[in-house]
């Protein structure tokens, strides 16, 4: 009892005492250690390139790179957590198992440290970035505009107008200011090009009118104005000042400024209210659906559903969603006017706009709106910087908001080709449709009435009616007078009954209120765990709609659209209801059991198709399955795909793009991103950040490599491996202080797919699933889905799963991941599983009056901290820990290479993120060195997370990416051959570089790596910051031990045993947070030695 009271009184003090205390107790073996590797030149050799294996397994950096990231080090595990880790893996079954070795990296030269440690350096080269943007922010923040001038002073000029007080209007070339407040405003309907413009400095007024736009305004008696053609770019000049120009949703405007379609980078640094709102007070995806429905809801003050939803009060006072109105509400409490915009900017026309009274009306409102944004700004930036007070934060944000991308004018080409190909396979298909169902018209009606398809057809022949009078309703309802064929389609209501569908070989049947069935005998030998639908009730609702349809019948040229459907079919639910024999059951959604199946022709049912599930006895069925899953990605992403705004070197305004001069044309994108989009800071971008990667039977999906570098450039980049996923365990081996402490660290890091002990594998031998459906349960658990996920998942990809199995199987799932939850007034965690570490650990950190990542620092939005929601959102909690944890991953690596591609002269710049996905443009000869570049910046950012999670090594399997892509084209792989249906073109292949290969080719940063960092002075920086202070769990011996118990008796008796007073590090607290008590809440400290 004593001594495990002393156990735990050792585990309440903090873990860098520990650290201390066992380097106290092991100094004497590690000097007589270097005395006897000093004691001859070959030992010390031998000892130099000698592997380093950590107490379970795991393989660390060699000696040389250790002491690259973590100079002056010699940390060493807790031999009782050690002890107590290998009892873990040891039931866990992992403990000795075979790995897969790790290939050595030859000795190579990299930088030093810009600091003492890694956190000194990423500190230090974020700052050294970031510094004088947001001291230029903050004074913009801190000052005010002047009042928008009246709208009869607007001078009605091309181009630029500046105002000033007291001074009159004059035409300028551009803005000449460092602090601007920006607004564009479009008609897109006609053109992708900016027609007015605003912005503001606390100087001056600016507005901007498109030369064409007046143009067509002087002219148009003699043109008609929808033939003219609007393509002006704003000129914001190239300043050799820095700049900052904020905006909401800013990278829409950017998008229209002239100087960002150029290679050579501006000094324009943008900054989105919008992105600030969102990682400050931002909603979640489910919360934003209440929020919008409880607003409406206080406007008509609905108190019936104010009252139900009055826990949902605490989160609308403290977040919007994420429009300007609603923004300008929240932070500046007032309204702001948007029908004029839609009046004009989405419904009007361009006639409308030149009128000369509606012109100066839209300046006014679109200074109007710089206006209100400027005023949120002013709310928001001083939060943000508290909210995520780290440098890097504010460096990688600014960097991720100025993407771009290129291309050729095989883009014209791809728009053109995919829209035909998607024509032709569309065409063929409706033929064939059409054909069936001339040839079901003509059949008798004794065959029609057995038939379980086609007697669901409206047969109903209508009395006094000259055209087509005798063919049936169905028939007359897909006749086109025009063309006089019938017209179906794959999304026609009739067209599963045409081709004879069957869900397991049993008929498929259309109801309203279940989408699409199948029936199956009574007599029939069937079992499914999908329950039955039911119809009884139904019968008296069908009546009087087939009331209604049979007014509407008798006046057929006034017919209402929306009963098009309806009248195809008979749509008797008596049909139903009456049939004695036969059970109806619902054809399975994706969705979950209560999911309607809209048509079983949809792209997510080919599966079904191919595995017998989904049959017919016409091939024009799998035919016009395959059809609709090749044209999935084109028809829901064309629209998107088509509004991307291309300026082409040879545009009238643009005298050249920044590159060497070629042949072939090259054309620019600027991505409309918000560069933090979610409450995760995740950026968010409609087309490039959700573009599939190339599939051969996807028409368009060879989007990615019409992306190309132009001649004499290279795209250079790398996707994280599994770093989410890492991520999370590693913040469960923080508990331990070493790699692969928990089952979970150890598979991530060790985990052998031939030998079963990967994540992946270890759920597919838990389920009886397949390795690749196990990735779906398994992110789904990480980012916080519950049993029910499990349990609907299962039976989605098992029809015929029992509830009960499906059940048992995800319980089982999950007490072997995740473990058990203990539960009591005192404590609430997780035991037993293979996850349980990483669960306490995420939970900790989730539930924390003010939870922050624990490597950057920074903050949750307020709509989801504990004191707002509760115990509510969990889901969204454990999952932003992870995820914007993995937005802290991606800005230290952009931080660090734009400091080595600076220091060392890498001709490139940053192109494009996706996640964790990362692409930079760079000059050909300088591409290998940008390869390996990119391999040590990666390098530094997972000793970084490492460091700051308390654990001052790093296993050498996760320390370089496992390959760098150079490549001509943007594409996943650099192997990858991108052919598609609609895309037959040969396009060569890349290279994909390992850090082994990339130091075989002798590829060095500079001859001279050494170099003084003299722009550094990190004696100046306030050690002490919590910037810089490792994440700290403090577990006690008595924590780890119960944590990998497997019963609930066990956790009891322990407990019993060695209850202290102390309260568990991942306790759930429900404190109330007090922002002015923050050490953060005057952010000025943390630089007020440096500044």
């Amino acid at each position: 009892m004593k001594a495990l009271s002393a156990l735990s009184n050792l585990a309440i003090t903090t873990r860098h005492s520990a650290i201390i205390t066992c380097q106290k107790s092991l100094a004497s073996l590690y000097t007589f250690k270097k005395r006897l590797i000093c004691t001859s030149s070959i030992t010390e050799e031998i000892q130099k390139h000698q592997k380093r294996i950590n107490e379970v397994g795991v393989e660390m950096l060699p000696d040389w790179l250790h002491n690259k990231v973590f100079p002056q080090s010699c940390q060493h595990p807790d031999q009782n957590k050690v002890t107590i880790a290998k009892e873990h893996l040891k039931l866990q079954g992992l403990f000795g198992k075979e790995t897969e070795k790790v290939p050595d990296v030859p000795e190579f030269k990299i930088p030093n440290l810009c600091g003492d440690s890694i956190a000194e350096h990423f500190w230090n080269i974020g700052e050294s970035q970031a510094k004088k943007y947001r001291e230029l922010a903050e004074s913009f923040a801190d000052s005010d505009l002047l009042g928008i001038p009246l709208k009869e002073d607007w001078l009605i000029e091309p181009g630029w107008t500046r105002y000033e007080s007291d001074k009159n209007p004059e035409s300028v070339e551009f803005p000449n200011e460092q602090l601007l407040c920006f607004d564009v405003e479009t008609l897109l309907s006609k053109s992708d090009y900016g027609l007015i413009a605003c912005a503001a400095s606390p100087s001056a007024w600016y507005t901007w009118i498109s030369p064409d736009l007046l143009k067509i305004k002087k002219e148009k008696k003699e043109y008609d104005v929808d033939n003219n053609e609007i393509s002006n770019l704003i000129p914001m000049g190239r300043m050799i000042k820095d700049r900052i120009i904020v905006g909401h949703n800013i990278s829409f405007d950017r998008a229209r400024i002239k100087e960002e379609y150029n290679y050579n980078r501006s000094n324009n640094k943008f900054i989105d209210t919008l992105a600030l709102h969102v990682a400050i007070s931002g909603l979640c995806a489910r919360q934003r659906s209440t929020w919008i429905k409880y607003d409406k809801a206080l406007e008509k003050s609905d108190t019936s559903y104010l009252d139900d939803k009055k826990y949902f009060q605490s989160i609308y006072d403290v977040s919007s969603t994420n429009n300007l109105c609603n923004v300008y509400k929240l932070y500046c409490e007032g309204e702001v006017d948007k029908s004029i915009r839609k009046e004009f900017f989405v419904n009007g026309t361009l006639e409308d706009i030149i009128i000369e009274k509606n012109l100066r009306h839209l300046i006014t409102y679109c200074a109007s709106d710089v206006l209100a944004t400027f005023q949120v700004f002013k709310k928001v930036l001083p939060r943000f910087l508290q909210v995520c007070p780290h440098p890097a934060s504010f460096a990688g944000m600014l960097e991720m908001g100025n993407m771009f991308l290129t291309t050729s004018k095989d883009w014209d080409k791809y728009l053109q080709t995919a829209e035909e190909v998607y024509q032709k396979q569309r065409d063929a298909i409706e033929t064939r449709l059409e054909q069936l169902a001339d040839n079901a018209v003509k059949l008798s009606s004794d065959l029609i009435k057995d038939d379980h398809w086609l007697k669901q057809l409206d047969w109903t022949y209508p009395s006094r009616v000259k055209k087509l009078p005798d063919l049936p309703m169905w028939y007359r309802d897909i006749y086109c007078n025009k063309k006089r064929k019938v017209k179906v389609t794959t999304k026609s209501l009739i067209a599963p009954l045409l081709l004879r569908l069957k869900w397991n070989d049993f008929p498929i049947y259309y109801s309203r209120k279940y989408g699409w069935m199948y029936r199956v005998p009574k007599d029939a030998e069937y079992q499914t765990n999908v329950k039955a639908c039911e119809f009884n009730d139904e019968v008296k609702d069908s009546k009087a709609q087939l009331n209604e349809l049979n007014e509407l019948n008798e006046k057929p040229s006034k017919r209402n659209k929306s009963n098009t459907k309806s009248k195809s079919l008979n749509n008797d639910v008596e049909l139903f209801a009456n049939d004695k024999d036969g059970i109806y059951y619902r054809i399975p959604h994706k969705d979950g059991e209560e999911a309607r199946c809209g048509s079983p022709l949809a792209k997510h049912y080919i599966t079904s198709f191919e595995k017998g599930v989904l049959s017919s006895e016409h091939e024009v069925a799998k035919d016009a399955l395959q059809m609709n899953a090749a044209c999935s990605y084109w028809i829901s992403s064309r629209d998107r795909i088509r509004s991307q705004m291309v300026v082409y070197d040879d545009h009238p305004e643009i005298t050249d793009l920044g590159f060497d001069k070629t042949d072939k044309a090259i054309g620019m994108i600027i991505p409309q991103t918000v560069t933090m989009g979610t409450v995760t800071r995740r950026a968010v971008e409609k087309t490039w950040m959700t573009a599939s990667n190339v599939k051969k039977n996807r028409i368009g999906s060879e989007l990615k490599a019409i992306i190309q570098a132009p001649e004499g450039y290279k795209f250079v980049g790398a996707d994280v491996d599994s770093e989410e996923l890492w991520i999370a365990s590693l913040i469960g081996d923080s508990q331990f202080g070493f790699h692969g402490a928990t089952a979970m660290g150890w598979m991530t890091l060790q985990g052998n797919k031939s030998a079963g002990t990967d994540l992946h594998s270890r759920t597919a031998s838990i389920l009886n699933i397949s390795r690749s459906d196990a990735k779906v349960f398994n992110y789904g658990r990480i980012y916080g889905a519950g049993l029910k996920f499990a349990v609907r998942l299962l039976k989605q990809f098992n029809e015929t799963i029992k509830d009960s199995e499906a059940s048992e199987r995800a319980t089982a799932l999950y007490s072997r991941t995740k473990g058990k939850k203990y539960i009591n007034k005192n404590y609430t965690f997780w035991y037993g599983g293979s996850e349980s570490y990483m669960f306490n650990s995420l939970e900790e950190i989730a539930t924390n009056s003010d939870p922050k990542t624990p490597v950057l620092k920074c903050g949750i939005t307020d709509a989801l901290k504990e004191n707002v929601v509760n115990k509510n959102y969990m889901t969204s909690r454990i999952n932003w820990v992870v995820q914007s944890s993995g937005v802290d991953y991606l800005h230290l690596l952009l931080v660090s290479m734009q400091y080595l591609m600076k220091k060392y002269n890498i001709n490139g710049r940053f192109m494009l993120s996706v996640h964790d996905e990362v692409r930079f443009l760079v000059k050909e000869e300088d591409s290998h060195r940008a390869a390996l570049a990119l391999q040590i910046s990666n390098f530094w950012t997972r000793a970084m997370f490492s460091y700051m999670l308390g654990i001052n090594d790093l296993p050498l399997s996760i320390a370089f990416f496992s390959a760098v892509e150079i490549d001509h084209v943007l594409r996943k792989e650099a192997e990858m051959k991108c052919k598609t249906i609609s895309y037959d073109a040969e396009i060569k292949e890349g290279k994909s570089l390992t850090i082994q290969e990339l130091i075989e080719l002798d590829i060095q940063l500079d001859k001279e790596v050494n170099k003084d960092n003299e722009d550094y002075n990190t004696k100046e920086l306030d050690n002490s910051s919590e910037l810089l202070t490792p994440y700290n769990s403090s577990n006690s011996e008595i924590d780890l031990t119960i944590q990998s118990l497997s019963t609930e008796e066990e956790v009891e008796t322990l407990m019993s045993r060695n209850f202290t007073k102390n309260t568990r590090s991942y306790q759930n607290y429900n404190r109330p947070y007090h922002f002015e008590n923050s050490k953060l809440y005057k952010r000025n400290l943390i630089y007020e030695e440096v500044t």
